[in-house]
């Protein structure tokens, strides 16, 4: 199996569980990870990224993979930002092509629990017009995400339920 992990983190959390799940697809084959990042390297003060949730025309994000056509498994490290992914997130979801028969994960890195069901709802409208495919929802809040034991066993249920 090929996987292809993507994400954008603001603090470092979301890489460090990206990181994470990374470890754990090589194990079931090749798995390639890429960090968005806006264009000019930096992010745009928090009003524009605050707006670009809902206005995806104003992020400028650098190129990345979007035709899984070699891929198997899509991972993506979404922090949760006000009930929507982060904007970086949302412009690449606008992009990718060829997500029938895939397998996709979604992890959520987020602060309030109810945030984050809000952005899981938001993915499967925002990915249900682009093909057939599977979508497991994955939770990991900030308080979680450096306790061993739970990240541990998050990766492990996770990855046994997409072979």
């Amino acid at each position: 199996m090929k996987s292809l992990l993507v994400y954008y983190s603001h603090s470092g959390n979301t890489a460090y569980v990206t990181d994470r799940f990374r470890d754990a697809l090589k194990v079931l084959g090749h798995a390639d990870i890429f960090e968005l990042e806006y264009w000019n390297g930096k992010p745009p003060n928090i009003i524009v990224r605050y707006f670009g949730q809902f206005f995806t025309f104003l992020i400028k994000i650098k190129p990345i993979p979007v035709d899984l056509k070699e891929y198997n498994i899509l991972f993506l490290g979404i922090p949760v930002i006000t009930n929507r992914p982060s904007a970086p997130i949302i412009k690449y979801m606008g992009f990718l092509k060829h997500l029938s028969g895939k397998k996709i994960i979604c992890c959520y890195v987020y602060g309030m629990e109810s945030h984050a069901k809000q952005c899981a709802k938001f993915t499967d409208i925002f990915l249900s017009g682009k093909g057939n495919h599977q979508i497991t929802h994955v939770y990991a809040s900030y308080n979680d995400i450096y306790n061993e034991e739970f990240l541990s066993k998050l990766i492990s249920d996770t990855v046994s339920r997409i072979k």
